[in-house]
């Protein structure tokens, strides 16, 4: 018999037997379980069930969550339950020797001390459930103010902060980050390549916060302040900098001197040496980075239809210690995307889809000398889709994705054939959401500053890519193609109709359930214009820019005068939609119409409201990325529709019959499907 489906009941089970997998036994409910903000999940209910047996408790309540301090108790007293009148003190002293017990059998709650316990009177009831348990965010709320206070008072009892010359505290930092489970080989090991994610990153700015003296200059440290500094030496620079009132900015790597060096370390090619072997009629050779990502999936199941491909070779992440194969990997990542048919093959047909494991940040690209003898003669593109979707990461970050863009361009260049590789990089409009007012029109041409670019880490090692490869055309006769893209939505008919959690507008759309409201605008820079590219409509238009579709293959389109004529050497198309639509007047009424409930306010006060909303990775995910919604406002906190970015993309379209085809997704109920789809993401 089917079990019923009591387990969609956000109830919480373990399992009862150390050797038979089934058995099940019911641990509580799933709001019984807290989680503190370095991430530490705690389900208390046997540590509270014990200490209610005593017959001067009334209700035990363990909180902590959204804090990184450790978690706190409250004691509801039994009323009158031995006929004395006791103090809070007298009461807790009896407890007590209970409590210290009982921590032996959780951890997590091994650092409770009396001074984080609060004694509730007499006559304060606790709010129950219908199933006699704690209704456990009611009491959170509720005594919202006494738990405040509790932590206050706490804080108060640690004292001033340290004062740490810069040689102590390197030495500190370096022992809070073992104790957080990251060990660091040395003072510039690179944070983010050591397993320093955005969590842990977060759990060492509070430390930072509540034991560093910073000379009364807390609100400097910024919520980013580890990964932007990137390392130990860095760190502790930029905290005596905050302390001693010096030049912030000029304390930490100023970030287009960051942006410069990535750049200068990348950028060494040898020449392209036209080799024997000659283009053959065989067919085309395409590597691809990325396949089983969202954009990548839909690029390969384009050139999986194309008559004049031989042979697809897909560069895969390697899997580690998993003992999954290239061939399962691509399997599994291919049903994800929901392409489950498109390999293996049912039938052996060209082309054939080729899965590899490759580490794309090593010069070798981590393949055998055979392979890379293989691919510089075969290959005849290159299409790069690989790439870290992460707003959070601070530059220094994205150095390995950097490195993959100078490895394939030396594949590229290597090649033995009459031309090198066709390198295609797959870029972002973020490389120019700071252009400047003066410039109405983004052109389909390389920026001409890194102020340009948006202040993330990933839009910056986009334009730190693309100057890479300018240079490599420029200098060293690379074969290349930028193609900066825009917004990327779910596709229409093929693929996974699921946004991308970690993209921009999901994260925002987030918002509404978090907070209650979205912003009117989506901030100064992106403004009320929506062009958005369906993923399955963009994919096609990669193929077809990169001359690699059968129906139009090197064809340019100019209102019909130049058809037939191929178009002279283009390095940057913008790939963004030729018919937008509007955030406010057609896209927020779609939010609505597919069931989201929301108030509408402006950009700053959407920004305001967020900044005051707790910290939770996982309820409120908008919230680690403050920084970048920040950034967005500008220089000005209302919006400008004369400052509003816009991208040429009239040679795209001469390229692309698919983009110049595209239609507006305002018609029929497309943006609803779409905001349906954000929703249940």
């Amino acid at each position: 018999m089917e079990p019923s489906d009591s387990y969609r009941k956000s109830d919480l089970f373990v399992a009862s037997h150390h050797t038979l997998p089934n058995p099940w036994k019911f641990a509580g409910r799933g709001d019984d379980r807290i989680t503190t903000s370095d991430g530490v999940k705690i389900l208390p209910l046997p540590l509270e069930g014990e200490i209610q047996q005593h017959h001067l408790v009334r209700e035990a309540v363990v909180f902590g969550i959204d804090r990184l301090e450790t978690p706190g108790m409250m004691l509801f007293r039994e009323k009158d339950a031995d006929g004395v009148r006791m103090s809070d003190t007298e009461f807790l002293n009896i407890i007590w020797p209970l409590i210290e017990d009982l921590k032996d059998y959780m951890k997590a709650l091994a650092e409770i001390t009396k001074e984080s316990v609060l004694v509730m009177p007499e006559d304060m009831t606790c709010p129950w459930a219908d199933i006699i348990s704690i209704k456990r965010t009611q009491p959170y709320s509720e005594f919202a103010s006494s738990i405040d206070e509790l932590y206050n008072r706490l804080d108060n009892l640690r004292g001033p902060g340290l004062m740490l010359s810069m040689p102590e505290l390197e030495i500190w930092i370096f022992l809070r980050f073992k104790e957080l489970g990251i060990t660091l080989l040395g003072k510039k090991s690179d944070f983010f390549g050591s397993g320093v994610d955005s969590l842990k990153a977060i759990q060492m700015r509070e430390l930072i916060m509540k034991s560093i003296d910073l000379g009364g200059k807390a609100e400097e440290c910024a919520p980013l302040i580890v990964l932007d500094t990137g390392n130990i030496e860095k760190l502790a620079r930029k905290l005596v900098a905050i302390r001693e009132g010096e030049d912030v900015e000029r304390g930490n790597n100023d970030q287009i001197q960051i942006m410069e060096g990535l750049i200068k370390d990348f950028c060494f090619f040898e020449k392209h040496v036209p080799g024997s072997h000659s283009d053959s009629q065989d067919g085309k050779v395409v590597v691809l980075t990325g396949a089983t990502g969202s954009l990548g999936s839909h690029v390969l199941a384009h050139l999986a239809t194309q008559s004049d491909i031989r042979t697809i070779h897909c560069l895969l992440r390697p899997t580690g210690s998993t003992g999954i194969s290239p061939h399962d990997s691509l399997c599994i990542g291919l049903q994800k995307r929901n392409f489950p048919g498109l390999y293996p093959m049912t039938t052996r047909r060209f082309p054939d889809i080729q899965p590899q494991s490759s580490d794309i940040s090593k010069p070798d690209l981590g393949l055998s000398r055979e392979m890379i003898r293989s691919l510089r003669m075969h290959a005849t593109h290159i299409i790069h889709c690989a790439w870290e979707v992460n707003c959070a990461l601070p530059t220094v970050s994205f150095r390995q994705q950097v490195a993959s863009v100078q490895n394939l361009l030396k594949l590229s260049l290597t090649s033995t054939r009459s031309e090198p590789a066709h390198f295609l990089f797959c870029s972002s409009v973020g490389v120019a959401m700071r252009t400047p007012s003066t410039i109405p029109l983004v052109p389909e041409t390389p920026i001409p500053s890194l102020t340009h670019c948006s202040p993330t880490g990933y839009a910056q090692s986009k334009l730190i890519s693309e100057r890479i490869i300018e240079k490599a055309v420029a200098e060293y006769g690379a074969r290349a193609t930028i193609l900066r893209i825009g917004q990327i939505i779910p596709g229409g008919g093929r693929g996974t109709p699921k946004w991308n959690q970690n993209e921009m507008i999901p994260l925002l759309m987030r918002t509404a359930i978090s907070i209650g409201v979205l912003p009117s605008r989506i901030g100064t820079r992106f403004g009320d214009t929506c062009s958005w590219v369906d993923v399955n409509k963009l994919a096609e238009s990669i193929i077809e820019i990169a001359g690699l579709s059968s129906q139009d293959e090197g064809q340019i389109y100019d209102n019909g005068k130049n058809k037939g004529h191929r178009e002279e050497s283009q390095l940057v198309y913008n790939i963004v939609h030729p018919r937008p639509f509007s955030w406010f007047n057609d896209f927020l009424p779609s939010l609505k119409l597919a069931g989201l409930q929301y108030n509408v306010v402006s950009y700053r006060e959407w920004v305001e409201k967020l900044s005051r909303s707790k910290i939770d990775l996982e309820n409120n995910s908008s919230r680690e990325l403050l920084e970048f919604w920040l950034a967005q406002l500008g220089n000005t906190y209302e919006f400008d529709e004369e400052r509003e970015i816009r991208f040429d993309t009239q040679r795209a379209q001469g390229k692309s019959k698919t983009l110049r085809d595209m239609v507006n997704l305002v018609e029929g109920l497309k943006l609803v499907e779409l905001a349906k789809g954000i929703i249940n993401t």
